[in-house]
């Protein structure tokens, strides 16, 4: 039977050897495991707490819903291109977040 969510909702079929290799890419990322913006904090973030550097506030942002039946955990990163690659790198949730986005838009082509 076709899957009838809404007119939004568009169903993406892979092989089963895909879908386990991006599978198994996001799982190299431990995706579970990541701390979020509202973990490590918004922007650059010192030892201390206090924001360092440059920030914005116009810029879009990352979120990954991890859902099983239990649980549904969600990860929430503020422009983290700009925050990653311009102003304060080195945040192991931004770098990972960013190779899960990369992920998704190889396999879904967003």
């Amino acid at each position: 039977m076709p899957i009838d969510v809404n007119m939004y909702f568009q169903p993406v079929y892979f092989s089963p050897k895909k879908l386990l290799n991006f599978w198994k890419n996001i799982g190299r990322e431990t995706p579970w495991q990541l701390a979020d913006d509202s973990v490590d904090g918004h922007a650059c973030v010192d030892s201390l707490g206090n924001r360092t550097g440059n920030y914005i506030y116009d810029g879009g942002g990352i979120y990954l819903y991890l859902i099983t039946k239990n649980e549904i955990k969600k990860l929430d990163y503020y422009a983290p291109h700009f925050f990653e690659k311009e102003v304060c790198p080195g945040r192991k949730g931004r770098i990972s977040i960013l190779k899960i986005e990369q992920l998704f838009d190889r396999h879904f082509h967003l």
